[in-house]
């Protein structure tokens, strides 16, 4: 290691893992990496740091488990364009980890519009494993909400990668029409309808069509039920108790490795039958 990366691995060997600042604010909330001191020469020091091997096979109630989140969160507020690439790598190699799975959205976000054609490229890769394809296209939609001079383009990628929904993995196709859905991307519904009409959607992603319908604002109401395993959200639920929630699952939001994080997509652990990212995740 150099004097530098030694001087930052230090830093962040203070900082407070993401359980210690729940604990403090009650969210899941990002710290401030450049009011440590690190600064956008400082790149190819949390690059390398990020991708020491010993810091993301340590043990979990260790500080050194979190080196190549902090890194990662760091180079993504610092706004490094060259780090995505390498962000998305270790992604691949560490498939199961929920930590970097949840941010990479925000990194693109925070990055900026720039990151759209890496993303592009990689939602593209038939080599590229299916999950990973599908969070990219999860972190497209997110990125044109946020960035809308690009939305129409994000909208374009994602039309353009479902079109292929025919030699597609069912759940990167289900994974593009959420993103789509999150875009409000009306223009798409034909091309989203023929999806499902050729079951080349997986419905635990999403939903069926009429899902989708009323999401977009097409439908009021279903007219037949769901034939999937999970509840619609347009059903009534009861609103779940918060102490209720916290009893029954204490390490919600915290997946292996650096500790349990539920996907955006998975059903809510509350018990209501919508997914996380349309319950207690909002």
């Amino acid at each position: 290691m150099t004097n530098r990366q030694d001087e930052i691995l230090e830093r962040l060997l203070e900082l407070p893992t993401p359980f210690e600042s729940r604990q403090e604010t009650g969210r899941d909330e990002w710290l401030d990496y450049p009011a440590i001191g690190l600064v956008e020469s400082d790149a190819p020091n949390l690059l390398a740091l990020m991708a020491t091997e010993s810091f993301n096979a340590a043990l979990d109630d260790t500080k050194e488990v979190w080196i190549p989140m902090h890194c990662w969160r760091a180079l993504a507020q610092l706004g490094s364009l060259e780090a995505f690439d390498p962000i998305l790598a270790l992604h691949e190699e560490l498939p199961e980890d929920d930590w970097i799975s949840s941010d990479v959205a925000e990194i693109a976000i925070l990055i900026g519009q720039e990151t759209l054609p890496p993303m592009a490229a990689y939602l593209a890769r038939k080599d590229k494993d299916e999950f990973i394809r599908g969070n990219v296209a999860n972190s497209i939609g997110r990125l044109g909400c946020r960035h809308l001079a690009i939305k129409n383009d994000c909208i374009r990628v994602l039309r353009d990668q479902l079109v292929k929904f025919k030699i597609n993995p069912p759940s990167l196709n289900g994974s593009i029409i959420s993103a789509l859905m999150d875009l409000m991307a009306l223009d798409c519904i034909d091309t989203i309808s023929r999806a499902y009409e050729a079951d080349a959607v997986d419905l635990s992603v999403c939903g069926d069509m009429e899902d989708v319908e009323i999401e977009l604002g097409l439908r009021n109401q279903r007219l037949t039920p769901p034939s999937y395993g999970f509840f619609s959200d347009d059903v009534d639920f009861p609103e779940p108790d918060p102490s209720d929630f916290a009893a029954h699952f204490p390490n919600a939001g915290q997946t292996s490795h650096r500790g349990e994080k539920i996907g955006r997509n998975d059903p809510c652990p509350c018990g209501s039958g919508k997914k996380y990212k349309k319950c207690c995740l909002d």
